[in-house]
């Protein structure tokens, strides 16, 4: 089992001693150079039409469900939202990256985000169960490379799945992979939030 594995199994042992010294395990790890991805999505099932943009606007994450219908993604969704932030820049077609400011976290941020804070694998390596224990459900949001991270937060944590994070640092973007009118919000965005705009070439 690789390190990450065991302390996340730990912050959910029954041994008060053994959780208490997993999260001190994690505790510098969000200070990383950190990036949120922003997508031009439209979502229909939604109120908030582009909920990543208008949630970038207000200063906030946009968490988001699990996609499925299987009966463990349900269970997922019903309590909890995720964040996957990645160490990577990975400009896509129709997004745009918001460098994170990881390290100016008040104690608030802190506290709320270091528990739930954990880093994202392989499937193979998670040993997912489907046993329906919130140990395996939080499993889920994980799978990924190693480079990202997620934060898992309960729904009862955000506001309309949006938990407020004055903590942007910079906008990256590539004009290639954007039309006129995202540019233009991406710049608004810069400036509502007074930050600095670093544009990417294409390969």
């Amino acid at each position: 089992m690789n390190r990450y594995l065991e302390n996340f199994v730990n912050l959910f042992s029954e041994d008060d001693a053994t959780v208490i010294k997993a999260v001190q395990e994690k505790k510098d790890w969000m200070f990383r150079k950190l990036y949120l991805k922003v997508r031009f999505d439209k979502v229909d099932d939604e109120k908030i039409p582009y909920p990543e943009i208008f949630a970038a606007m207000d200063n906030a994450l946009h968490f988001e469900t699990l996609k499925g219908t299987s009966k463990v993604i349900k269970s997922f969704n019903e309590s909890f939202r995720f964040k996957t932030l990645s160490e990577q820049i990975k400009l896509e077609k129709d997004s745009f990256l918001i460098e994170l400011n990881m390290n100016a976290l008040d104690d608030k941020a802190y506290r709320d985000l270091l528990g739930n804070f954990y880093p994202c694998m392989p499937i193979e390596e998670l040993e997912i169960v489907n046993d329906g224990s919130v140990l395996n459900l939080l499993k889920l949001p994980m799978i990924g490379s190693y480079g990202d991270w997620v934060l898992i937060l309960g729904k009862d944590q955000l506001i309309r799945d949006n938990y407020y994070f004055p903590y942007f640092k910079k906008v990256i973007y590539d004009k290639a992979l954007l039309n006129e009118e995202e540019i233009a919000t991406i710049k608004e965005i810069a400036e509502n939030h007074n930050l600095p705009i670093e544009e990417k070439q294409s390969n």
